[in-house]
């Protein structure tokens, strides 16, 4: 469960992370970086803050959602 959520400071790490739907590998390899950084300040510090956390659900999942979408399309079979 996340505390409570600073409005601003969320908006601010929105700002500078500008997370999005990834369209790219390069996108992906961005936003997954980000997730990295984040998990590290988590496991260094003991703790993110609740904003920290919240933008790294959103960040997870943009890139499971990126992954499931990648893998549906190369399961597909192609058109002839």
């Amino acid at each position: 469960m996340i505390a409570s959520v600073d409005d601003i400071k969320y908006a601010n790490l929105l700002a500078e992370t500008r997370p999005g739907i990834i369209t790219n590998d390069a996108e992906l390899e961005r936003l997954t970086a980000e997730v990295n950084r984040l998990v590290t300040k988590g496991i260094k510090e003991g703790q993110l803050s609740p904003e920290e956390e919240k933008l790294l659900k959103l960040l997870t999942r943009l890139i499971e959602d990126y992954e499931e979408s990648a893998l549906a399309e190369s399961a597909a079979p192609e058109a002839a």
